[in-house]
């Protein structure tokens, strides 16, 4: 009896040392903060196994979302710190130094152009925050054809005061399954990204490809560097001073916007780009009847 009891403890001891040591890398990880630890176990195929593995994939996303954030955190106070300064040193200096009016309206219009990047900053990051936290969208049948019909007629006059030649291509009655708030965002920032960087000339199309729609825009302008293409979808990210127009520069979350809102629509995005040629995205929707 004794040695039955002691086999049977040795046993369900062995049988448990993962379940010990998941309970161990949770308390370290909950103690010290550290999301790269990890449970490290023998190979096996059994139901404890497969819960440290699928405890390690969990850590593994956890991971790489606060390191995301972290980066997003320290991203959003660079960007940020430049205006804040700039408004400071304006400010102070108006205050000891302007004696005349003209010098006064020279340092409030510095002033309002900062506080004016920094509210479109902000606009923008909570326009990504609430795509990304928003998990059910309300799909429904949209003509897109007719939409983006509409949101290139709204850009007429902007596109010809910019002396940009837009050459379009719509084929007549596309329908997808899409929220329309949504897509008029993807639009607005695709078209938007187009006009930053073309030279002159903006070309707009809109076909069926078998099940699929397929729309897209290209540009003229410099183009985007080979190892650039997979990078320019992460947030705050900007190819180089070279491609952005001063006037124009933005803050590298407009295409981030444009991945997330093609995610939730199961649709897909590319891009295609020659050097000093320029760029065009190609998305694809599926289409619905």
């Amino acid at each position: 009896l004794l040695i039955i009891i002691y086999g049977g403890y040795k046993i369900i001891k062995k049988a448990l040392n993962p379940v010990s040591k998941i309970s161990n890398t949770a308390s370290e990880i909950q103690k010290n903060g550290d999301f790269s630890k990890r449970i490290e176990i023998d190979e096996g195929k059994d139901e404890i196994h497969k819960m440290a593995n699928a405890f390690n994939e969990m850590l593994n996303s956890l991971e790489n979302s606060y390191i995301r954030e972290k980066q997003f955190s320290s991203d959003v106070s660079h960007e940020l710190r430049t205006p804040v300064s700039v408004i400071l040193t304006e400010s102070q200096y108006s205050l000891e130094y302007a004696d005349t009016l003209e010098e006064a309206k020279d340092s409030f219009s510095v002033i309002q152009r900062q506080a004016k990047r920094m509210s479109e900053l902000i606009n923008q990051i909570m326009e990504l925050s609430k795509i990304e936290k928003q998990t059910v969208f309300e799909l429904q049948k949209l003509n897109f054809s007719e939409t983006m019909k509409k949101i290139l007629e709204d850009y007429k006059n902007l596109l010809s005061e910019k002396n940009i030649k837009v050459s379009k291509n719509i084929e007549q009655n596309i329908f997808i399954n899409a929220d329309k708030v949504m897509i008029e965002r993807l639009l607005d920032n695709l078209l938007n990204n187009a006009m930053k960087f073309t030279k002159d000339k903006i070309n707009v199309k809109l076909y069926s490809e078998n099940e699929n729609c397929v729309m897209e825009i290209e540009d003229n302008g410099i183009g985007i560097p080979e190892e650039d293409k997979n990078l320019i979808w992460g947030r705050f990210y900007q190819v180089n001073d070279s491609r952005n127009k001063k006037v124009n520069k933005g803050f590298g979350l407009g295409l981030s916007l444009v991945a997330k809102i093609i995610e939730q629509h199961n649709a897909s995005i590319d891009v295609e780009s020659k050097l000093n040629k320029g760029t065009k995205f190609i998305a694809k929707f599926i289409k619905t009847e």
